[in-house]
């Protein structure tokens, strides 16, 4: 089924009072957008936004700094197309995401920006790990321009041999500075048909996977009208080799406008962005677990909506079970009174011819024996009801 996007008008002041009433991330997911993206609108429209921490604060202090919308020349209006198949506004964990804006804070303060050394010095254990697998791995190969490929317990880095020192240098430093924020990095197994292993952190609560990875570039092969005329090989006309250029990414989140990579470009190299990988996430943290609670609360809806549905069924069983019982207790007390019926008129026949009925006599007991299974029918009976009354 398609995507199905809704276009959704909002005013100046609309927006405004939302961005002032609730965290950035909690309401660009209503709008099935980034927290970036929305700021990137709020500004277009020369709309002021809270400030880091705003949501720590008290009431009265959130108050007293509320700034006033500025005037605006221009169309004072903004289209968000929002889009049907995202996640519905999620149940933010409050607890949480004021420790990720204290957290985000401190990324963005100048003196704890993350610094790559020149050289590799005292390495994190799990990078020390992986270069020992990786260099062993490198130089048994003879292509020197291979992405290297592993299925052994090492960090998630894949690159060629000549660029495995920077990304040893750069994965030390993030994870260095990943623990020292007590983000655990772990590197666990998984199967798909084969070994394969990954590397995940916990952070504020959730675990993301994440990898570091050489990009390739297209390169033209040998012309075919330059090969030798008794080649029997076929040789693709374009190929691919190292770039040199990285990225960082996260690879077990998306589906809501969030940045998930982080690469090489003409003015920044991923070593400038380890503080924005963190931000990215603990922001991916947030809506992580506000996803997971939104699934709790269906979950919840649906157990609680299947068990109201047994307890249906249930009542229907039983209110079906006496109405079955009231039709069976009248047929009895017909049956009851059929008996009684046919026992008169026997003992009338038996007399008129007779006279009477001599006591003991064969039916004097059959007329006794027949009463007592008009008794047995009779639900009006004392016997009876008393056994019902017991079941019950």
């Amino acid at each position: 089924m398609p995507n199905c996007k809704k276009a959704i008008l909002l005013t100046r002041e609309e927006l405004y009072e939302q961005v002032w009433s609730e965290p950035m991330i909690t309401l660009a997911q209503k709008y099935g957008l980034s927290d970036v993206g929305l700021r990137k609108k709020c500004k277009k429209l020369n709309i002021p936004l809270p400030p880091q921490g705003y949501w720590l604060r008290s009431r009265q202090a959130k108050a007293e700094n509320h700034p006033p919308l500025p005037s605006f020349h221009g169309d004072g209006t903004v289209e968000i197309k929002k889009n049907n198949e995202n996640y519905p506004p999620a149940f933010v964990d409050q607890g949480q995401y004021s420790e990720a804006e204290a957290r985000i804070a401190f990324e963005n303060l100048p003196e704890n920006r993350i610094q790559v050394q020149a050289r590799l010095t005292s390495p994190n254990p799990l990078v020390q790990k992986t270069k020992t697998i990786l260099e062993n791995i490198a130089s048994s190969g003879t292509n020197t321009d291979a992405i290297t490929v592993w299925n052994d317990e090492c960090l998630d880095i894949r690159v060629s041999k000549q660029s495995l020192g920077r990304a040893l240098r750069l994965m030390d430093a993030l994870l260095k500075a990943l623990e020292s924020r007590n983000f655990k990095v772990s590197i666990s197994g998984r199967s798909h048909g084969y070994s394969e292993y990954i590397t995940t952190v916990a952070a504020l609560g959730i675990v993301h996977e994440f990898g570091l990875k050489e990009n390739l570039e297209q390169i033209k092969n040998e012309s075919p009208k330059k090969r030798k005329h008794n080649s029997i090989h076929c040789y693709p006309t374009v190929g691919y080799k190292p770039s040199g250029r990285f990225t960082l990414a996260i690879k077990s989140y998306g589906g809501d406008g969030g940045r998930t990579t982080w690469s090489d470009g003409k003015k920044q190299r991923v070593e400038d962005c380890l503080n924005n990988f963190i931000v990215g996430l603990i922001k991916a943290s947030v809506v992580k677990r506000a996803r997971n609670l939104e699934w709790e609360r269906k979950e919840n809806e649906r157990i609680e909506l299947a068990r109201k549905r047994v307890e249906q069924e249930i009542r229907v069983q039983e209110e079906k079970a006496q109405v079955q019982g009231l039709l069976t207790k009248a047929q009895n007390w017909k049956i009851s009174q059929q008996i009684r019926d046919y026992i008169g008129a026997v003992r009338e026949a038996v007399i008129k011819k007779q006279g009477h009925i001599v006591p003991g006599s064969d039916i004097d007991q059959w007329l006794m024996w027949a009463l007592q299974q008009a008794d047995r029918f009779d639900p009006l009976n004392n016997q009876t009801l008393r056994l019902d009354v017991d079941k019950e």
